[in-house]
């Protein structure tokens, strides 16, 4: 009976982390050929006024009229969701693949 406790023990916590690992790891988002979020876009503020988002990939640029890019990424979109003003929001994770210090 003592040794039963630890190995049930053991189970829930193993059965636990299989569903929150799955929960967690397995809700990737499937990108679509044409988000929102792909295109060039111009930003005022922000360390690369100038990046092209493209399936997969995001190219930066540290000035709008670069036509080198500074930076390229790998990128996959992670989630994506609207708020109640229809605002359209990406969450992402990259991978630097090629940086250009200029």
């Amino acid at each position: 009976m003592k040794t039963r406790i630890p190995l049930l023990c053991s189970a829930l916590i193993l059965a636990a982390l299989l569903l929150l690992g799955g929960y967690c790891f397995g809700q990737n988002y499937v990108a679509k050929a044409n988000e929102e979020l792909y295109g060039t876009w111009i930003m005022v503020k922000g360390d690369f006024p100038k990046m092209i988002n493209l399936p997969g990939k995001r190219e930066q640029f540290f000035s709008v009229d670069a036509s080198t890019p500074s930076q390229e990424l790998a990128v996959e979109i992670e989630n994506k969701w609207t708020d109640s003003d229809g605002n359209v929001f990406f969450q992402d994770f990259c991978n630097v693949r090629k940086f250009q210090n200029v």
